[in-house]
């Protein structure tokens, strides 16, 4: 009888073994196939023409079969369980990234994040360690030297591509270009005045009172440029990690959970992909909100007066995400005095703020919210108005076919755990989310490609964290490991086409056209004004005087044109044959300088 149960037991494992052997390499010659087949396919995911590159399918099968034995063979002789669960990992996971890289729908990525889901259960019951075992495999200084990697990692590639975007004359003049000349102007006349935002010379503090951009100067006086604007703002998003490790130490994280949180925030995909389209006051979110989180958990007087300078010096609209960490303090951590403190302040700077754009600035850009505000109540309130009386007509403007791709890539590489059971309080972090992302119809602030989601995501991220904090028992290094897993996928699936610039900028006729391009933008004086295209004001933002042709009715003292066969607002015709026009550089298919003649 024993002998008989044995034998079933036995024949069991085998078949089992079979199955993931054969599993594994089906990935691993996949995997192997499409690397190849890439060279020849764009997408050799989604084209039929990859099956015309691949192997024939008797070879195929053949080559399966042989990596399965060898699989199956390794399995048998080793007898162990985590051999086993590290072969699974490292055969299918890279395949599912490659996958998510080649094709970019958040549908499928969802459905490599569920598959993945379950082959991670499988993996962590093969290795079947305890979360107190796990520590002891991973040191705080391992921890340290991953967390630095990884935040090394993301500063070279957040920061390489948005500096590869500047290379190949992709910056457009919002917000890239006006930003580049509002650093000039803090360098030379110390002043953060542009005259390329608004059409004429204001301060940009007229426009968002955000006085953060002055710790940035320094740098700016280092290597002044565009390009190094573009790798600060990847830095300061980086320097989020640091107040996040000591949150979570804070909860008594172990070296393991840490790196693992800190890979979730690296892979993310909000945090990199909010720099698509270059530096923004808001990048200054994630860290500072974070900070003033961990100085409210802290209990720190200090910590949470500079915090909550922090946050308000970003922008006047930042002050609503401080009023929603102070809420949450007072009703998740009754903190009664100090919450309501930060509350009353952020509320009053927030109307300040507001006032003072609209009365003495450019006015805010209430517009935005216009489908939930009602014409006679062009302000603010009318927001709140609106809320109350018809709260049915917001829920239907949040939660619709529209931004249903966008709340799939925020939640899912959380794992959707920030909308788990959990304590009620923890509702009050997703404020922020549906106030600025999903209530507007405004169709950039629900996209991850702009910065409007650098403040809501973090706050996403905090929620996630405190849920895992109020389950009973909860396997946080599983959880964590699941989350880190799912952000690297949506991560690959929406970042990886950025390499695009790299790979643009270094084709050999590409060199070409920038040569000339660089060419003639020399040929313009430092000190000349300048109407140019809007993917020519960011190189052209060192001086005074600078107007995009598209906003502006001024006729300067030069004039350039990109006319790299995109579409156009404007003739080159009109100057070529004006004759109050010098030609000073013409390439019809690249660029056109003209000086005006009076």
């Amino acid at each position: 009888m024993i002998v008989s149960t044995n034998k079933k037991f036995n024949l069991k494992t085998n078949v089992q073994h079979c199955v993931i052997s054969f599993i594994m390499a089906w990935c691993c010659v996949c995997f192997v196939q499409t690397i190849v087949i890439s060279k020849e396919v764009n997408n050799p995911i989604s084209s039929l023409l990859s099956v015309s590159y691949s192997l024939n399918t008797l070879i195929f099968v053949g080559i399966v079969f042989i990596v399965t034995a060898a699989f199956l063979t390794l399995l048998i002789i080793t007898k162990s369980k985590i051999i086993e669960a590290a072969l699974v990992f490292m055969t299918t996971f890279p395949y599912a990234v490659i996958c998510a890289a080649f094709q970019k729908e958040i549908i499928f990525c969802l459905f490599l994040v569920i598959l993945m889901l379950c082959e991670l259960s499988y993996v962590f019951r093969c290795i079947a360690v305890s979360e107190k075992d796990i520590g002891h495999y991973f040191n705080k200084k391992l921890a340290i030297i991953v967390i630095v990697v990884l935040a090394g990692t993301f500063v070279l590639f957040t920061g390489g591509f948005t500096v590869y975007r500047y290379l190949t004359y992709s910056v457009p003049n919002f917000d890239g270009g006006l930003f580049s000349q509002m650093f000039y102007y803090m360098k030379n006349h110390f002043t953060m005045e542009t005259t390329c935002e608004r059409d004429m010379l204001v301060s940009h503090m007229k426009i968002h009172t955000s006085p953060v951009y002055w710790l940035l100067l320094p740098f700016y006086l280092i290597y002044p440029g565009t390009a190094i604007l573009q790798v600060l703002q990847a830095i300061v998003i980086a320097l989020g990690v640091i107040p996040l490790i000591f949150i979570g130490k804070n909860h008594h994280m172990k070296p393991v959970q840490l790196t693992l949180l800190s890979a979730v925030y690296f892979f993310y995909p909000v945090m990199s992909a909010g720099c698509s389209y270059d530096i923004h006051e808001n990048m200054f979110l994630p860290v500072a909100i974070l900070c003033l989180i961990l100085a409210f958990e802290k209990d720190s007087l200090w910590g949470i007066i500079i915090s909550t300078i922090f946050v308000l010096s970003i922008k006047e609209d930042a002050a609503v995400y401080a009023a929603f960490v102070a809420i949450y303090m007072i009703f998740a951590r009754k903190m009664y005095k100090k919450g309501l403190i930060v509350l009353i302040v952020s509320i009053v700077y927030f109307f300040g703020a507001v006032y003072y754009i609209n009365h003495f600035g450019m006015g805010t850009s209430s517009d935005r919210f216009n489908n939930v505000i009602v014409s006679d109540d062009g302000n603010v309130l009318g927001i709140i108005k609106t809320v109350l009386v018809n709260p049915a007509y917001v829920f239907g403007q949040m939660f619709c076919e529209e931004k249903l791709n966008y709340i799939i890539t925020v939640m899912t590489p959380l794992l959707f755990i920030p909308i788990w059971p959990g304590k009620w309080q923890k509702v009050i972090l997703l404020g922020p989310l549906f106030l600025f992302n999903l209530m507007p119809d405004y169709e950039y602030f629900s996209n991850i490609g702009f910065q409007y989601t650098f403040g809501s995501a973090t706050l996403l991220l905090y929620s996630a964290f405190v849920t895992m904090e109020d389950l009973n028992k909860s396997p946080k290094t599983k959880l964590l490991a699941m989350m880190a897993m799912s952000c690297v996928l949506f991560f690959m699936s929406t970042m990886w086409d950025k390499l695009y610039y790299m790979r643009t900028y270094n084709k050999e006729y590409n060199q070409v056209t920038y040569q000339k391009m660089n060419e003639a933008l020399a040929l313009i004086p430092d000190d000349a004004s300048v109407t140019a295209s809007t993917f020519l004001c960011a190189k052209l933002s060192s001086r005074d005087v600078l107007h995009e042709i598209y906003y502006t009715d001024k006729i300067d003292e030069y004039i350039a044109l990109d006319l790299r066969g995109m579409p156009q607002d404007y003739d080159v015709n009109d100057y070529l044959n004006n004759e109050d026009f010098e030609t000073i550089y013409y390439d019809e298919i690249c660029i056109a300088v003209f000086r005006r003649k009076n």
